[in-house]
């Protein structure tokens, strides 16, 4: 709850954001789409809260994370994964799913994981016969 002295309740009702909505009314069609209502000073106000509260928004989230430890050990993992799975996609029929459901797509996925990993062994174990 917001106490009544708040300075989101005092920009409220000293500030008044109604005139982007006749600015922005000659950019909008008049016969084609969503007419414009209240949609611009919505993005205003939410731009001013953003800027006075210094809420991050999700670029800046995305920014400040590919510069972490968590981003490094990410991608190492993803380094090692991707090529595997670009190998199921290709060679071994997980571009396109065979089966309706994401159940059954896990299903497939998992046993086109086990075929691969299975010929890797066999590879790696050398002749067995």
């Amino acid at each position: 709850m917001i106490l009544k002295n708040h300075l989101l309740y005092k920009i409220n009702e000293n500030v008044d954001f109604s005139f982007i909505n006749e600015t922005c009314e000659k950019l909008y069609c008049s016969n084609k789409g969503r007419p414009v209502t209240n949609t611009p000073e919505m993005m205003l106000r939410s731009a001013v809260v953003q800027y006075l509260f210094r809420i991050n928004t999700f670029l800046e989230e995305a920014k400040r994370y590919s510069k972490s430890r968590d981003f490094k050990r990410d991608m190492k993992m993803r380094a090692h994964i991707e090529p595997k799975q670009g190998e199921m996609k290709r060679f071994h029929g997980l571009k396109r799913a065979k089966f309706w459901g994401k159940e059954k797509m896990n299903i497939q996925a998992m046993l086109t994981g086990i075929a691969v990993n299975l010929k890797r062994f066999i590879k790696m174990s050398g002749d067995i016969c």
